[in-house]
């Protein structure tokens, strides 16, 4: 974290963690008692103060990015407010909340309201942004198991009867042990997605997830043992009946933990690789040189709607030993075409001018793109649509001004690679 713990960064850590409490217990429960009971099962009264607790919490957090990107109503805030994963996430989750609400007693409509609050979460996250709509997929699947598990303790725990939680507890146990183990293939996966194959511990992030890893180790001992020592035993023995809800229990505080964790990861850090560049979805446009600069993969996006907001990615490479600067652009295709920084490093999608400009180091480059360093476009004078080209032009501080034709795509995503 490059600023410090702040009183901003800890209500965020806190709105997260709230917002996943909420999502696992609500959707968990919905999909555990689907599962465990039948999908029919009536959805109880506090279900539904969760729901209303997690639609309430999605609100607030959607309120506090609107102030963190300004609180103003200007083209680029509404832009990044309803046209980012961030927004339209938690937009997802509030309305899922309350289709919960409205349509408890129908099985099919909150089933679909649980699963739009697990989505929420899966398509605002980092595998969202480094993977797609592919790896925002795989993480909603992951996340919706982790919160099945989640709910599967929850519902154990409010079984009073001894002969039900003996009943629940064998046929939860049996339904685990597949989940779990979808769950322990999946995380190496995410993490070669989310930091390569080289793991630096210097990185925030990388300590962050270790501590996750090894709470989540603990979980994973504890279903074990539950399995394999204390469910076979609760027709003899009370005592395994006894045990085995102290168990559960520490279990669910060490979900919680996970959440926790989890929050501060994705709020306080980011995965950072070394290089980063745009992945363009149309034929990559020709290198233009310039001096010792030699700029390529260069387009901007489509606009969305009647939305008049587009951005420009591209790399420079600065093959000279003096390091130069991009100060400014212009298009004409916009009223205003500025130097712009957009991070998510903290959980939320944060924007904020770059007047000084962008250093293109010498023996090195320079990368705009998605979830970085880019070049807004705002008051666009027309629809942007995908396959056209639109004239730009970069100034920077020793070449001077370079002009290129920039496709139009539809879609400009972050690679990683090194360079």
């Amino acid at each position: 974290m490059d600023g410090g713990l702040t009183l901003e960064l800890v209500f965020s850590s806190l709105l997260k963690t709230m917002l996943y409490v909420g999502v696992f217990a609500t959707a968990g429960l919905i999909f555990a008692d689907a599962s465990l009971y039948g999908y029919r099962r009536r959805l109880e009264l506090n279900s539904l103060g969760l729901a209303a607790f997690t639609g309430l919490i999605a609100a607030t957090q959607f309120c506090f990015l609107f102030l963190r990107l300004g609180g103003g109503f200007d083209a680029p805030t509404l832009s990044a407010l309803f046209g980012s994963s961030a927004g339209l996430s938690l937009i997802l989750q509030f309305v899922s909340a309350v289709v919960i609400g409205l349509g408890g007693t129908r099985p099919l409509i909150r089933l679909a309201g649980a699963g739009g609050l697990v989505a929420g979460l899966a398509f605002s996250g980092h595998m969202a942004a480094r993977a797609g709509v592919g790896g925002a997929i795989f993480v909603g699947l992951h996340i919706g198991l982790a919160t099945w598990w989640f709910g599967g303790l929850w519902r154990l725990l409010s079984l009073e009867s001894p002969t039900e939680f003996g009943e629940v507890a064998r046929r939860f146990s049996q339904q685990a042990f597949g989940a779990v183990l979808a769950l322990v293939m999946a995380g190496p996966f995410m993490a070669v997605i989310l930091l390569g194959t080289e793991i630096d511990l210097s990185q925030a992030y990388v300590r962050w997830l270790a501590l996750k890893v090894a709470i989540v180790a603990g979980v994973l001992g504890l279903a074990a043992y539950n399995r394999w020592r204390l469910v076979p035993r609760l027709a003899d023995s009370e005592t395994a009946s006894n045990a085995l809800r102290q168990v559960v229990k520490i279990e669910m505080g060490l979900f919680a933990a996970v959440m926790v964790v989890t929050a501060c990861l994705t709020t306080l850090s980011a995965p950072v690789h070394r290089f980063e560049a745009p992945v363009l979805n149309v034929a990559a446009p020709p290198v233009v040189e310039a001096g010792a600069l030699r700029i390529s993969q260069y387009a901007m996006r489509a606009t969305r709607g009647t939305v008049p907001v587009s951005a420009v990615y591209l790399t420079v490479e600065n093959t000279g030993k003096t390091p130069d600067r991009l100060v400014s652009a212009q298009c004409v295709c916009a009223e205003s075409a500025s130097l712009h920084i957009m991070s998510m490093k903290d959980g939320l999608m944060g924007m904020a001018p770059a007047p000084e400009g962008f250093n293109v180091p010498a023996q090195a480059g320079l990368v705009l793109a998605p979830m970085g360093a880019h070049i807004m476009l705002t008051g666009t004078n027309r629809r942007l649509v995908e396959g056209e080209r639109q004239q730009v032009v970069l100034t920077f501080e020793r070449v001077g001004k370079v002009e290129l034709e920039v496709p139009v795509t539809g879609q400009v995503s972050a690679h990683s690679h090194s360079h």
